[in-house]
């Protein structure tokens, strides 16, 4: 398993700061409640002035889809900044049904089309939404979120059973599908800005770091792969951070 119960035991906390800088709702959705369906993984999440992350809430379940749209809402209603979900299977569905919801309650949608820019803060009646597309399978999208786990970069306010179960007992090559861990990685790679780099030349992290990105995170592995030197390319990739002076860490991937 990725993460380890001690890394979530020493970092718990009964409360999170009262003046957070940032709350999402992360969802990994799902498309109905029939006993064989997946759960739908909703997580909120909040970061601090100083960038730590702390796990708010796991809202996940086997849902329907307006259960988690309308939970989602309501946290935007009372103080979450927006919404980031994942696409690939759901497609727009998450995104038009948060808007009819939104609506009713006299609420707008704000889709942020370039993913390099930050995710605003809390504006009354708006909802930003973050659609993620991912290429990378959900143990590689859980890896460098793990290694923030393991810094001290996390913290879980009160405890959240299902999840921690999940994220210490699911293998990365496990068939079943950990929807609760992937929409909370998912929600901390937003609030800790970490952008994954498996090109073949670091345009992309240029690019990320420059847009304002905390970590990049290059898969290492999967550039030795393909014939590349992996480890070469984070040290190219550091020596850019420092001859740009750009405040981005690389927190290395395999």
């Amino acid at each position: 398993a990725l993460w380890k119960q001690e890394w979530l035991d020493s970092r718990r906390v009964a409360c999170a700061p009262h003046d957070l800088d940032l709350v999402v709702v992360s969802i990994d959705p799902s498309q109905s409640d029939k006993a064989d369906a997946d759960e739908a993984g909703c997580a909120v999440l909040g970061r601090d002035n100083y960038g730590a992350i702390y796990v708010l809430e796991d809202l996940s379940g086997r849902q329907t889809p307006e259960t988690w749209a309308t939970a989602a809402v309501d946290r935007c209603e009372h103080g979450a900044a927006g919404v980031v979900y994942e696409r690939n299977n759901a497609g727009d569905m998450p995104r038009d049904l948060i808007k009819v919801i939104a609506a009713k309650r006299g609420m707008r949608i704000n889709v942020l089309e370039d993913d390099r820019v930050p995710f605003p803060r809390h504006v009354k009646g708006v909802i930003h939404i973050r659609v993620v597309t991912s290429r990378q399978s959900k143990g590689s999208r859980a890896e460098a979120p793990a290694a923030l786990y393991e810094q001290g970069g996390v913290h879980h306010v009160g405890t959240h059973s299902a999840l921690e179960l999940e994220m210490t007992t699911w293998e990365p090559d496990g068939r079943k599908s950990p929807n609760r861990l992937d929409a909370c990685a998912q929600g901390v790679s937003e609030l800790a800005g970490i952008r994954a780099e498996s090109r073949r030349d670091n345009r992309g992290a240029m690019l990320a770091a420059k847009a304002g990105a905390s970590y990049l995170s290059p898969f290492v592995g999967r550039l030795d792969d393909i014939g590349e030197d992996g480890m070469a390319m984070v040290a190219t990739m550091v020596e850019m951070l420092d001859n740009y002076d750009y405040p981005a860490e690389v927190l290395v991937a395999s």
